[in-house]
């Protein structure tokens, strides 16, 4: 789920998601997008200030065997403390020598699944933060679907990707079927 409300074209049926005032965001159809910053999201929810939370929530609990949130560590990167249901799972430093995209996985402290209601994400100290989609896995049964959507997109798009990031994403999903769709 992308993280945020990059644009109106991107919204998510199975989450409320919920950003402080002090988020903004980043494309990979900008003409002076880095590439290397953007995730298969294509988008990026920055903030630079302590406090700015950003929610995913649902009315019903979701089950889980892995959350993994997609983040960037940069030069002046801050930090974030993740909360699922209010309570404490981890807190991350996002500060690196060099801009690297790291996902943090969070797994079942109890049982291979739980349920979740609520992932808190809240920015800590000053500091960059780039968040670019938070995902809930449920791999034990059923069917993962990652809609991926770019408003207006044209092919060349898939030019714009960092390689070995974009394997990286592809692999870590490891999808059975691809589907790719213009207008």
């Amino acid at each position: 789920i992308t993280a945020g409300h990059p644009h109106i074209g991107v919204r998510t049926s199975s989450l409320k998601i919920t950003a402080s005032a002090g988020w903004s965001y980043k494309s990979l159809q900008r003409p002076d997008a880095v590439s290397a910053e953007f995730w298969l999201s294509g988008y990026n929810a920055v903030a630079t200030a302590a406090g700015e939370t950003m929610t995913f929530s649902s009315e019903r609990p979701s089950t889980f065997d892995t959350i993994e949130i997609e983040v960037l560590r940069q030069p002046g990167g801050g930090a974030i403390e993740v909360r699922l249901d209010g309570v404490v799972e981890t807190s991350y430093e996002l500060k690196s020598a060099k801009l690297e995209p790291v996902v943090i996985r969070l797994q079942p402290a109890r049982a291979a699944t739980e349920k979740v209601r609520e992932i808190l994400i809240t920015t800590k100290g000053q500091g960059t933060v780039s968040l670019a989609s938070v995902a809930i896995y449920n791999r034990q049964s059923g069917l993962t679907y990652n809609s991926v959507g770019y408003v207006g997109a044209q092919v060349g798009l898939l030019n714009k990707f960092n390689s070995k990031l974009f394997a990286n994403d592809l692999g870590r999903i490891n999808p059975h079927i691809v589907v790719l769709a213009f207008g």
